[in-house]
């Protein structure tokens, strides 16, 4: 199987975050398919929670400067 890559966009969305992140990387075959998230809004602390799981699951995330 070919490594894969998981674009999730969010927009005050945390409570999925937090079901989807560690899902995919507890269900998927492998181990190194990258997961970005492309927060584009965030009033519920998405970015806090991110910053604090990114190395425990290898996220990375990018913020939505405006």
């Amino acid at each position: 199987m070919d490594k894969i890559t998981f674009c999730i966009p969010s927009k005050t969305n945390l409570r999925y975050l937090k079901t989807c992140i560690p899902s995919i990387r507890k269900n998927s075959y492998r181990k190194d398919h990258d997961i970005i998230v492309f927060v584009d809004q965030d009033e519920d602390g998405t970015i806090k929670w991110l910053d604090k799981i990114k190395d425990k699951y290898n996220v990375q995330y990018y913020v939505n400067p405006n």
